[in-house]
């Protein structure tokens, strides 16, 4: 139940209003300066893989929780597998979610 909360609000933290900003007219996406293993500051059992195919693993100790995200701008939106949102954004090489925690390199 901690897990579905913790991901539910990284989801909030990091979607709203985001488009597909990475497909664009079947020309290949360039590499994302966003890729990586994220850990949250607050708690650092908690860590956010965002891979080059634009999915993301979620690990929050034993659970995980795998989808797609979209960045666009300095809004970063992830979608889960069950299909629920979630948005934060990026500031300087560093995730926010919405409740104003961050989650570096």
């Amino acid at each position: 139940m901690k897990s579905r909360w913790i991901v539910a609000n990284l989801v909030i933290a990091l979607l709203p209003g985001c488009r597909r900003s990475h497909v664009d007219s079947g020309r290949q996406a360039s590499p994302d300066p966003i890729v990586g293993i994220y850990t949250q500051q607050r708690d650092r059992r908690n860590s956010l893989e965002l891979r080059s195919d634009h999915s993301f693993v979620l690990s929050q100790g034993r659970a995980q929780v795998t989808g797609t995200y979209v960045i666009e701008g300095q809004t970063l939106q992830l979608r889960d597998s069950r299909g629920v949102l979630t948005q934060g954004r990026v500031d300087r090489g560093t995730l926010v979610d919405s409740e104003g925690h961050k989650w570096a390199r």
